[in-house]
């Protein structure tokens, strides 16, 4: 557009823009020039005849078929600028821009908004062809400020090269490629101390400035990454050797710190496993020699057999302690011929409540609450063997074992599943730790009196008749009357006793508020079993562990249900039998409540 020798072609015809109508709605008769499509021509020199047609240059007379020109900003700032006015014939200097556009260069005007029309130079010799219009508008043209973009190192060495970006319009970054020893390039910023306008690297954005040119600066971190590595030492691998043949890297961490700073990384604590000592190492710029490894190996353990209750039938002599073996192997365990006498123990029980008042008190076989147990014998077969408790630690204090031997006495070894994980003679035992293994049995259970029934006797209270037992303290109607068979059905049956006052009129009144007719009847419990028959534990055994599951014999001894007074031990039973069988519910309760054992 500055070189006379461009050919500047313009259609005929144009569409007018908003700001055309706006300007046109000030002008007396209403219309816009339009300029002629015939125009003087300039020519230039060549080797051809041929005339070559072309636009005007900043010296050459412009045509104008106006009275007058207004020129407007298009985007510009200042003043507004007086309408310039023409004679016809005239020539005459248009008038200059006083017009201002930040980040932009004033190019001209053109007769149209878009610069798409004819172009005009600041300050063009123009000359009114034609007063057949009141005026013609010009627009100011802007072109955007030219600017370089220069990279810092900013500390870093190296050299880049500047590139070149318009006011408000998008480039792209060129890629660093400096470098700094130690650090890691994180950005660009327009201020060295990183606080002006941050750009990422190679980004693509719009860069400000009014011609000056704009300096990045490589941002750097001031941190350095580094690597931790815990190896577990492998089964089969060789403690002394520390490669990934004999360890297994088990977890990797990255951390980051200053460059150049001594760092020393923790250790970790894994089960079965001693970790080494700490490392201490400097950083350098270089990440890929910032490692540590740390190599931990597998701890060792004893498996010993042990006798605590004195079974007959084998020895512990004959069963030599397992030593050297390491955490997580497998160990094949001997098979034992220990013998366990048979144990009677009671099982289910019934509580009959009189349910009396302080006033008027009831009585049960001449107590207020009056204890129905059934008695059950258990039978041991030899299964495996079990470990009551299994200890990482290298060591198991005296007074610990005592405790362990003390339970396993008391408990009997009959409620496993309390204890620790049985495994069968002959089985396969995963080591988590020093063990000490006892004998372990599977049980069959015989109960006395057949299926638990027991025949319910009645209560007596002055001032009431007796109408039956009742599930619930509340009730006023009985659910079991004298004389009916019940089933006991477990450890925590209830049963109270129902009352009606007395009547003169009636020595009835307690069959007829009974809702049960007969006192033949035979009723069993809601929370009853139908039957106490029960099969031989079969062991269940998975990946070498055993489950012993102890369950009934389908053998039944008849025999007569024994009831109890409170605090009075059974016919036949002496008080060591009772606090023997108390003891155990205790030391069950123990276990569950310190959760001693997992």
């Amino acid at each position: 557009e500055t070189n006379s020798n461009v050919t500047a072609v313009k259609s005929g015809t144009k569409s007018k823009s908003a700001e055309d109508s706006l300007s046109s709605a000030g002008s007396s008769s209403g219309t816009v020039a339009v300029r002629s499509s015939t125009k003087s021509k300039k020519t230039t020199a060549a080797a051809s005849d041929e005339l070559e047609e072309v636009g005007y240059g900043p010296g050459d007379t412009q045509e104008i078929a106006a009275k007058a020109v207004r020129f407007l900003k298009n985007g510009g700032t200042g003043d507004q600028m007086a309408q310039q006015p023409f004679d016809y014939g005239e020539t005459v200097t248009l008038y200059p821009s006083t017009y201002s556009r930040e980040g932009y260069i004033f190019t001209g005007w053109n007769d149209m908004s878009d610069g798409s029309g004819m172009l005009y130079y600041d300050q063009q010799s123009v000359k009114s062809t034609s007063l057949s219009v009141n005026y013609i508008n010009l627009y100011a043209v802007w072109s955007p400020v030219e600017f370089t973009v220069s990279f810092s190192a900013n500390g870093g060495t190296g050299t880049m090269l500047d590139q070149t970006f318009k006011y408000g319009v998008a480039g792209t970054l060129s890629s660093n490629q400096f470098k700094y020893t130690g650090r890691t390039f994180l950005s660009w910023n327009t201020k060295a101390d990183g606080t002006g306008t941050s750009y990422a690297d190679n980004a693509t954005t719009t860069i400000s400035s009014t011609g000056d040119g704009v300096t990045l600066y490589a941002q750097w971190s001031d941190t350095v990454s580094y690597t931790v590595r815990h190896w577990q030492q492998n089964l089969t691998g060789n403690a002394g050797t520390h490669d990934s043949t004999n360890y297994t890297c088990a977890e990797t961490e990255t951390l980051t710190d200053k460059y150049d700073n001594s760092v020393t990384p923790a250790v970790k604590t894994y089960e079965g496993f001693t970790a080494p000592s700490t490392q201490t190492i400097t950083l350098t710029a270089d990440t890929s020699a910032n490692v540590v490894d740390y190599y931990y190996t597998r701890n060792s353990y004893t498996i010993t057999y042990t006798n605590p209750e004195g079974l007959s039938g084998d020895s512990v002599s004959n069963h030599t302690a397992i030593t050297g073996v390491l955490y997580g192997q497998s160990v094949t365990l001997d098979v034992h011929t220990f013998k366990k006498d048979k144990d009677t123990e009671y099982t289910n029980k019934l509580v009959l409540k009189a349910n009396g008042s302080t006033s008027y008190p009831a009585y049960v076989n001449g107590v207020s609450t009056y204890t129905v147990k059934v008695k059950g014998t258990t039978v041991y077969t030899a299964y495996g063997w079990v470990s009551p408790v299994t200890t990482a630690s290298t060591t198991t204090s005296a007074t610990t074992a005592a405790i362990q031997s003390s339970l396993v006495r008391l408990l009997g070894m009959t409620e496993l599943e309390e204890v620790g994980d049985s495994v069968a003679n002959g089985g396969t035992l995963v080591c988590k730790g020093n063990t000490t293994l006892v004998p372990s049995f599977t049980t069959d259970v015989t109960e006395s009196p057949e299926d638990g029934e027991y025949t319910l006797p009645g209560a007596t209270r002055n001032g009431y008749d007796f109408v039956g037992w009742s599930e619930s303290s509340s009730d006023s109607s009985a659910d079991y009357s004298k004389g009916e068979e019940y089933t006991i059905s477990s450890e925590d049956d209830v049963l109270y006793g129902v009352w009606s006052k007395s009547s003169s009129s009636s020595s009835s009144s307690t069959s007829t508020s009974n809702r049960y007719a007969s006192s033949s009847t035979s009723r069993v419990a809601t929370t009853s079993n139908a039957s106490r028959s029960t099969a031989q534990a079969t062991p269940a055994v998975a990946d070498g562990n055993a489950t012993v599951v102890a369950k009934k014999s389908t053998t039944k001894t008849k025999a007569t249900g024994e009831a109890v007074k409170d605090d009075v031990p059974p016919t036949g039973e002496d008080d060591s039998s009772v606090q023997q069988d108390e003891v155990r519910e205790a030391a069950r309760d123990l276990i569950k409540l310190t959760g001693l054992f997992d």
